[in-house]
């Protein structure tokens, strides 16, 4: 070996130099490169190009042919010092296991650099310094270094290269060339500028994953859906990033998990049901958190009774104070808790609400319950004291009906049948068709009648506001209400009409006085409006009538 050493002393300057870890062998570049093998030492590779006589390729043949066809001298923990790794440099390393590039310096890698692994199981490129990645000594951008031809790769480690991925969504899907990843460290990176839906994308090939570190990435949420692939999760890292909350739904397909780290976060809240679904959980570490006392963490507390107590050190925080209380020994107050003020002031709204229900109910049949009340118990507990003076005069009529000739037809057809033919109440109406003595003047006849009634209706239509009675009728109505000779003036609107329209004494009487419209052909309506008038008609009789 000794002689090797002093051919290559003398031959052009080296194109790679390498350090070997353990005892291993050089079978690397190209089929005629020197091979120089010596134990942890530092050596020497020449490639082709370098003019050799034809001795040293022999020996160089010899060893080469040697080795590649010893599976179990593959290379192992290599690590390279300041190389440029270029388009395919491992490819006749067919044999490679394992790989490690640590700490390295490198000014240079090509997408291509892993080319022809195909048996490699442990690929180490934590620590890297690879400038020509993204322009920047300090982190690079994933997406130009390729790892996607590597299908027997079990362990992989790229942590402590402040890495991130920027790309589009089709080729997020970063390790979908390493069916048998078992374990990877990605801790001390950059994810933190990696968007949600990169996220999403960038582990769904890591079926059968069961170690997984991503502490010391800046990540402040991680998005509902980002582990559902790894269904043999076993142990998930997340510590020294700063979450703020467990979404719901986040760990649901990790059946399998036993570890959980969550500490050296900024959590204060965990959603109820986020640990759904972590049915194997066995170790689960919290510490140094935000989590904060109150009622919303006392589904954690159940949580953690699964644990042994003696080695949960998770705290929480309260509310009033920054003492650190053990999340197990925590007891909230029941009054705060229980959302006793809540419930009450649920119930109170809840009755308020049926109060105005049954209000409601009560102003929509309000003039059936009274109507229904007179029926039941007599009208006079539903009619007022007469406030008039001239009290003794004789009332002959419940009310005198002031109207148009040319509306007799709704007198006979819808007035008198309603009112005079109810054998409750047996109203009596004053019709001046039928009960002016003839002889008289229209003035007396007029005048006598409605000191003879209760009350004065007045049918209003178009017609009756043409006519020449209107104003007449209308001044005499108002000068008997005021002088108390009628207790009430009741207008009846055939339809509603512009208050313009109205004669002034109508516009002011109407202000003090009640008014019904004549309702369209629905029958509640109707029924509504008929009530409406007896009980006003009954509001006008005295008592002891």
């Amino acid at each position: 070996m000794a002689r090797g050493k002093k051919m290559v002393s003398h031959l052009t300057p080296p194109c790679l130099n390498l350090k070997l870890a353990d005892t291993a062998f050089i079978a690397f570049l190209k089929t005629d490169i020197v091979i120089l093998f010596v134990a942890g030492t530092t050596m020497t590779l020449y490639g082709s190009m370098v003019p050799l006589n034809s001795e040293y390729r022999c020996r160089s043949r010899v060893l080469l042919e040697k080795h590649l066809h010893e599976e179990q001298l593959a290379l192992r923990h290599i690590s390279f010092i300041e190389p440029l790794i270029h388009d395919k440099q491992f490819q006749y390393l067919s044999k490679l296991r394992s790989l490690s590039l640590k700490s390295c310096n490198i000014s240079y890698l090509n997408k291509d650099a892993f080319y022809g692994l195909d048996l490699l199981e442990v690929l180490d490129l934590s620590e890297l310094t690879v400038n020509e990645l993204n322009g920047h000594p300090y982190s690079f951008n994933l997406k130009k270094l390729k790892l996607q031809d590597l299908p027997q790769l079990q362990i992989l480690d790229i942590s402590s290269n402040n890495a991130y991925l920027h790309c589009d969504i089709q080729s997020a899907d970063y390790f979908k060339g390493m069916p048998n990843l078992r374990a990877l460290h990605m801790h001390r990176n950059r994810l933190w500028l990696t968007n949600a839906p990169t996220l999403l994308v960038m582990f769904q090939s890591l079926h059968n994953v069961t170690f997984l570190e991503l502490s010391s990435n800046v990540l402040s949420e991680l998005p509902v859906g980002m582990f559902d692939s790894m269904v043999r999760l076993r142990t998930l890292r997340l510590s020294r990033n700063i979450l703020r909350t467990i979404p719901k739904g986040l760990f649901k397909n990790l059946n399998q998990l036993h570890t959980l780290v969550l500490s050296f976060n900024y959590i204060s809240n965990i959603q109820d049901g986020a640990f759904d679904g972590l049915i194997s959980l066995r170790v689960l570490k919290m510490g140094n958190n935000k989590l904060i006392c109150d009622c919303n963490i006392r589904w954690l507390q159940q949580y953690f009774q699964r644990f042994d107590k003696e080695d949960s050190k998770e705290f929480c925080f309260g509310t009033t104070s920054s003492k650190r209380i053990p999340i197990t020994e925590f007891k909230p107050d029941w009054w705060q808790c229980d959302n006793n003020t809540t419930k009450v002031a649920v119930s109170i709204l809840g009755v308020v609400l049926f109060m105005c229900f049954i209000a409601g109910i009560v102003y929509y049949a309000r003039w059936d319950i009274r109507f229904a009340l007179v029926v039941r118990f007599g009208w006079q507990c539903c009619t007022k004291k007469p406030q008039d003076a001239d009290v003794n005069l004789e009332k002959i009529f419940d009310a005198f009906v002031s109207y148009s000739l040319l509306d007799t037809a709704w007198i006979v057809a819808e007035l008198i049948p309603n009112l005079e033919n109810d054998e409750q109440f047996n109203f009596r109406l004053c019709i001046h068709e039928r009960n002016f003595l003839p002889g008289n003047s229209i003035v007396e006849s007029v005048e006598g009648a409605m000191d003879g009634s209760y009350s004065v209706i007045f049918w209003i239509t178009q017609n009756f506001l043409e006519s020449d009675d209107c104003d007449f009728e209308l001044n005499l109505a108002k000068t008997k209400l005021s002088e108390g000779n009628i207790r009430s003036v009741i207008f009846i609107f055939e339809e509603r009409f512009d208050k313009t329209q109205l004669p002034q004494p109508m516009g002011i009487m109407i202000r003090h006085c009640q008014c019904l419209y004549w309702p369209d052909l629905r029958l509640r309506k109707r029924d509504i409006f008929w009530k409406r008038l007896k009980l006003a008609l009954l509001d006008t009789r005295p008592k002891d009538n």
